[in-house]
């Protein structure tokens, strides 16, 4: 698949440049034209947009978490309800989830899908991260922020026990 440049007759192979290891795309690009300082801040924007675009469109397109429809009147809405909460974060709508997934009662059983949500249950949520912005390609060195998430929860017990479970039996024991 080929592209022309805006304003230039160069061309330039999309789909190549996306997948070729970053010095091997400089020198590409460096051979069609483009400015090195240019080319660091495209991809220092796309190495910031793309996970963003990623989360975002896959938080509000599915219809769906972990196999059962969110969509009205689509399964049994006390099940809905669950999948709900625990795909918005909730950690005992998690660990109740992981527990039906584990014991097969009102959905298929599935381990994998109950260690999941065990570890979502489990894991510690919240409070401050620090995230590493890099220079956007001007001069300005790259720095630290930090990113509030929200509340801090400390991961359940119990989800802690029956993950570490799970794990140790691998869907084996009884």
């Amino acid at each position: 698949m080929r592209a022309t440049l805006r304003g230039s007759s160069k061309t330039a192979s999309c789909a190549t440049q996306a997948v070729q290891p970053p010095a091997r795309r400089d020198k590409a690009r460096a051979k069609a034209g483009h400015s090195h300082s240019r080319s660091r801040s495209l991809s220092t924007i796309r190495s910031l947009l793309l996970p963003a675009a990623l989360m975002a469109t896959s938080a509000c397109a599915s219809s769906s978490y972990m196999g059962i429809s969110l969509v009205p009147d689509a399964s049994d809405a006390e099940l809905q309800s669950l999948a709900s909460r625990a795909r918005a974060g909730e950690k005992q709508a998690q660990l109740e989830l992981g527990t039906r997934f584990e014991e097969g009662n009102g959905v298929p059983l599935d381990i994998g899908k109950a260690k999941a949500l065990y570890g979502q249950a489990a894991a510690d949520t919240g409070g401050t991260m620090w995230v590493y912005m890099p220079s956007p390609g001007n001069g300005a060195p790259g720095r630290v922020v930090s990113v509030d998430t929200g509340p801090k929860q400390a991961g359940l017990d119990e989800a802690k026990k029956r993950l570490g479970f799970v794990v140790l039996c691998n869907g084996s024991c009884e």
